[in-house]
């Protein structure tokens, strides 16, 4: 009986570490996406506009990228959502950042 409560003390333990680092790992993420929209909002039209080399997808626009780090931060959200979703730490859903003008 006296095992059966330390492992459930380790568990949640385990589990108060995991809802720690879902924290920051969002904190982060959310501070990162914010300062990349305030950056594409001083971006023009035109330098949307203009073609870059991807080191890994080759000649692409800007605007293409940045469509590109849209799907990537809503994969990263998704992913967010399953890990939280799945564990036992009342974290539920989690708190997506605000619709933005360059994802869709």
């Amino acid at each position: 009986m006296g095992r059966e409560i330390g492992l459930r003390g380790a568990e949640r333990r385990s589990t108060q570490r995991f809802s720690t680092h879902c924290s920051v790992a969002l904190a982060v993420f959310s501070a990162v996406r914010g300062w990349n929209l305030a950056l594409l909002d001083a971006v023009s039209p035109e330098e949307f506009s203009k073609t870059l080399n991807h080191p890994e997808r080759g000649d692409m626009t800007f605007q293409t990228v940045v469509e590109t780090m849209g799907g990537h931060d809503l994969n990263h959200l998704r992913q967010l959502e399953a890990i939280a979703s799945q564990s036992a730490t009342g974290l539920g859903a989690v708190a997506k950042p605000g619709p933005s003008q360059y994802t869709h």
